[in-house]
Formats: C-alpha cells, sequence, structure tokens
C-alpha cells in the first residue's frame, strides 16, 4: 500500500500502533513524529527528502506543527489499506465531521480494532513542552 497525505498546518495522525512496519518519507515540507522506545518518549523532526521506518508494533503519532502544508507518502502492508478503505466506507455512511471529535475518533478506533491497530487515548500534544 502506498499512500499520499497532505498534512494541513496543525493536521495529524493521533498515537497508535499496529502489527505491521511502516515507511514514510516526506515529499514536500516538515512533519513532527512522535514514537516510544523503549518506554521513553521521543519527538523528532522531518523535513523534504527524510524517510522514517516504523517498526511493527511501535507506538508512533505525527503532525504538521509548522504554518505551511505538508505532503507526506506511507508505504506499509494491504491490511493497512483495508483499514483505510473501511475508515473511507464508515464516512460515507456518516461523515466523520458531522460527529463530535470523540465520537469519530471512537468510530475510527473500531475500524482500527478490526485491521489490527491500536488507538492509545494518550494525547501526545497534550504536553506544550514538548510541542515544537
Amino acid at each position: 500500500m502506498n499512500a499520499q497525505c497532505l498534512l494541513a498546518p496543525g493536521d495529524g495522525v493521533p498515537l497508535h500502533s499496529h502489527a505491521y512496519p511502516e515507511v514514510f518519507y516526506i515529499l514536500h515540507g516538515v512533519a513532527d513524529f512522535f514514537r516510544v522506545v523503549d518506554g521513553k518518549e521521543d519527538w523528532f523532526r522531518c523535513e523534504t527528502g527524510s524517510t522514517i521506518i516504523l517498526p511493527p508494533n511501535a507506538l508512533h503519532a505525527f503532525y504538521n506543527k509548522t504554518s505551511e502544508p505538508c505532503r507526506v507518502l506511507g508505504i506499509s502492508t494491504q491490511l493497512h489499506q483495508a483499514f483505510f478503505d473501511a475508515v473511507v466506507k464508515a464516512d460515507q455512511e456518516l461523515s466523520f465531521s458531522a460527529l463530535p471529535p470523540s465520537e469519530g475518533m471512537a468510530r475510527v478506533a473500531q475500524i482500527g480494532a478490526q485491521h489490527n491497530m491500536y488507538f492509545a487515548p494518550h494525547d501526545v500534544n497534550a504536553d506544550s513542552n514538548r510541542n515544537r
């Protein structure tokens, strides 16, 4: 599965993990990635041309914390693609934007659980000291 994602300023993907590896390539702009390694939280910034490889089951998140758009290419398995396809189908049935954010995220997490994904309830952006 290859998918391009356009992250507007402030957009991102919350903390999650899945049973398969994932590779990101920053096509344009800047993305800040969060990961948990050996129990320690780590933020790191990736700019145009950067490649990030995340192993299976790695807790991770990423956000565009800049004022400019960012385009990211994600590469993973067919199971990851099946998750995205299921999210699109669910959004067509009942638009996520019509729901309170917590309900929308609960729906995404429920779909994720069916595709070996886990969305953590921890908000990685809550500690402003770690934000860029």
